[in-house]
Formats: C-alpha cells, sequence, structure tokens
C-alpha cells in the first residue's frame, strides 16, 4: 500500500489539478507582475512573492483551458520549481486533501509532461502536477 500524500487541489477551466503540499511556499490573491520577455505564451511576467522574483505561469494557458478576466481574486499558487520557484496562476484554490497515488502506474505519454499522475478523490479526476516539469516549460 502507498502512503498517503497531501495535496493542494485547485481548478485551471474545468479540470482539476493537485499540487504536492510540501511544494508550496504560499498561496495568495494576484499581485502586481512585471512585463518580462519570453518565449512561452503561458509566462505572464515576473512577481515577488517572499522577497525572490518568479515568474508568473498561466495553467489555463498551458494547458489550454478558456481564458478568464485576471482580477485581484484570482488565486497564485508559490511553489518550489527545481532549484528555483514560481508562481502558477489558476482559476480557484480549493482545499488541501490527502489522496494515495496508484502503485506503479505508468501516466499516458500523450499528456502533457507536467502531469506525473492521475488521482482520484471524492468524485474528482485530479491531475498531480510537477513544478518543475512546469517550470521547465
Amino acid at each position: 500500500m502507498t502512503q498517503p500524500l497531501q495535496v493542494l487541489t485547485a481548478r485551471v477551466g474545468e479540470q482539476w489539478v493537485a499540487l504536492a503540499v510540501d511544494a508550496i511556499i504560499e498561496v495568495l490573491p494576484m499581485l502586481a507582475c512585471s512585463e518580462a520577455h519570453s518565449s512561452r505564451h503561458e509566462v505572464l511576467g515576473l512577481v515577488i512573492v517572499r522577497d525572490e522574483v518568479m515568474p508568473l505561469i498561466d495553467l489555463r494557458r498551458m494547458f489550454g483551458a478558456a481564458q478568464a478576466a485576471v482580477r485581484l481574486d484570482t488565486p497564485l499558487i508559490a511553489v518550489r520549481a527545481g532549484g528555483g520557484a514560481c508562481a502558477l496562476l489558476v482559476d480557484e484554490a480549493d482545499r488541501v486533501v490527502e489522496v494515495r497515488r496508484g502503485p506503479g502506474r505508468q501516466v499516458n505519454a500523450g499528456q502533457h509532461p507536467a502531469i506525473c499522475d492521475v488521482l482520484r478523490h471524492d468524485d474528482r479526476v485530479l491531475l498531480l502536477l510537477d513544478p518543475g516539469q512546469i517550470a521547465a516549460g
């Protein structure tokens, strides 16, 4: 039997995603964003969280979800990503839940590389995201 994993659930468009709690720095409302030139269309700019400058990545753009207006209460999830950090823009940050990963299950190679597992919690399918892959693009 696998060990339980605590994740924060969040909504991106109509899809629910999950991020391991140990990768999360902070969940906060939208911050002032400075322009940053990037070849990645999902990078909106740079934000400062706890005195650290990090790229702001719009997960809606990354996963092809319908675009919604960015408001002052639009949630950002600051995460540790590989050797640095990034802030993820989502439609809704929901709650922390405990899930169990499937033993030895392989994720479909056709899916986005940032998706490291597919989980179930209650009646939801959750895509477990790898912040390092998100930051790497």
